[in-house]
């Protein structure tokens, strides 16, 4: 129904209200970070200042406070929510009313401060997709909008509605932009990463393909953005194990980087780097070890020793280490990480919670497992406490801390936490990925150690046929799980 007590100024003013309800109380995450979207009863009024006097702009302020639609506390004014089941509005709220609100919004959910806290974020998503689903992707400020939501959903680990907001905003963007434009070719990048993250490996291909042609013909071959949509088109060739394929096509993007940059750049660093993960999943353990130490000596010649990307590098070559059973020295370059991303971010950083994980499953393999343990349950606890229960990065923190459980002879624990990952990647992925194969070879593994052959059958064949049928019948994985299966067969 429509108001039928308020005049056409109270109506028109208390729809303004009804778009941002949540944005235009002054929430405590505002003041944290230093933005007054509408810290004061003056800010209210300057918003909805338009041709009539500060006066009669008051006037209506009052009205709806005396009829009950607005409170009024001490210092701002909050729509009483009670009455949005109950009415409709006439008019729709122009969007020029409220887009400097909507920018300020964005400049929160863009926010790179590393002090802030990811959970604080992502609750902010429900007044993106509010802002999204009342104005439409009608302008640039809205589909920027509805890409950082997008974004913002892919960093939640929801990566359903990652892909659903990525897909509204390049359906928008043609008719937005024109079809020259270079933000069409980054959206269709970050559609591709989360179709990958998804296991929609054939249409991310499709669209990284696109974004090679149309830049291809933008810049020529020999440019940034190729050589960038060439390594995300490899890692997808990577999921796929087609190691081939993605090694040509980073040897192509390193060319190009070659030609682009100096050789101690940075930017070349990261190419080398992805290539030297190429090599790991090609079993060239000592290739991969020589880049990773290549990519080392360059980013610390050019950022000194006390730098996040030195850190992240070091980890990258400890996990290396770590396959290759040099568990001391994986060791060491952890801990020369983690002290260093303390001194940058702080103790609760998730890039120092990351690598304490990592930490852990060296321990773990020296079997030093209530160290372990230690490690791998603070950062379980610090990512259920900052990305959600549901997080993929959860998930792979209950699988790892489930394995040093089970060696410390906590079968049962380490059963809960392998069913809680596989109930989580399922939910955020589906039955048909390779995490969730991943997840049941684990738990087949651990129903042996439990005695339930039964049980351990059934997993072995979820994961033996996903990677049959994704991997073929010679990849290790596949070859592992048939030989697990035909064992069991033979023992009944």
């Amino acid at each position: 129904m429509f108001f039928t007590n308020l005049n056409n100024a109270e109506q028109t003013l208390l729809s303004y209200f009804t778009v941002l309800p949540d944005i235009l109380i002054p929430y405590y995450q505002i003041n944290q970070l230093g933005f007054g979207v509408l810290p004061s009863k003056q800010g209210i009024i300057n918003l909805f200042k338009d041709t009539k006097s500060d006066d009669n702009l008051q006037t209506t302020l009052n009205a709806l406070v005396a009829k009950n639609y607005l409170l009024f506390n001490q210092n701002y004014y909050q729509l009483n929510t009670g009455i949005l089941t109950k009415v409709s509005f006439k008019n729709k709220v122009p969007f020029k009313k409220v887009e400097h609100i909507i920018n300020q919004y964005l400049k929160i959910i863009e926010l790179t401060d590393l002090s802030v806290n990811l959970q604080e974020k992502f609750s902010w998503l429900p007044i993106g997709e509010k802002i999204i689903t009342y104005f439409e992707i009608c302008n640039k400020s809205l589909l920027i909008l509805t890409h950082s939501v997008a974004r913002l959903f892919r960093e939640s680990g929801d990566i359903n509605k990652s892909i659903s907001y990525y897909e509204k905003a390049l359906n928008a963007a043609l008719p937005i932009l024109g079809e020259n434009n270079e933000m069409i070719s980054v959206i269709q990048s970050n559609l591709s990463i989360v179709y990958r993250s998804s296991g929609k490996y054939q249409q991310a291909i499709i669209l990284l393909e696109k974004v090679i042609d149309t830049e291809t013909i933008r810049h020529g071959r020999e440019c940034m953005q190729v050589s960038t949509a060439l390594s995300n088109l490899a890692n997808v060739y990577r999921d796929l194990s087609d190691f081939d394929k993605a090694l040509a096509l980073l040897s192509e993007a390193y060319k190009i980087d070659a030609k682009i940059f100096k050789q101690n750049d940075p930017m070349l660093a990261i190419t080398i780097s992805n290539l030297a993960n190429v090599y790991v999943d090609l079993g060239n353990l000592q290739m991969a070890k020589n880049l990773f130490e290549q990519t080392l000596q360059i980013v610390v010649s050019n950022y000194g020793q006390m730098h996040q990307t030195v850190s992240r590098t070091q980890s990258n070559l400890a996990n290396i280490l770590h396959d290759l059973n040099d568990l001391d020295t994986a060791q060491e370059l952890l801990e020369k990480a983690i002290k260093t991303d303390i001194k940058l971010f702080g103790e609760n950083h998730p890039n120092v919670i990351t690598k304490m994980s990592n930490l852990g499953n060296v321990l773990k393999d020296k079997k030093m497992y209530p160290e372990a343990a230690n490690l791998l349950e603070h950062a379980l606890n610090h990512g259920i406490k900052t990305l959600g229960k549901n997080h993929p990065k959860v998930a792979t923190r209950l699988s790892n801390l489930a394995i040093v459980y089970l060696n410390m002879d906590k079968k049962a624990e380490a059963l809960q936490l392998l069913l809680t990952a596989l109930n989580s990647d399922i939910e955020n992925f589906g039955e048909n990925h390779n995490r969730v194969a991943t997840r049941h070879n684990n738990l087949a593994h651990l129903y042996i150690d439990l005695n339930e052959p039964d049980k351990a059958k059934i997993y072995f064949e979820k994961a033996y046929l996903y990677w049959l049928h994704n991997l073929g019948a010679h990849h290790s994985s596949t070859v592992s799980a048939k030989i697990a299966l035909d064992a069991l067969y033979e023992k009944k």
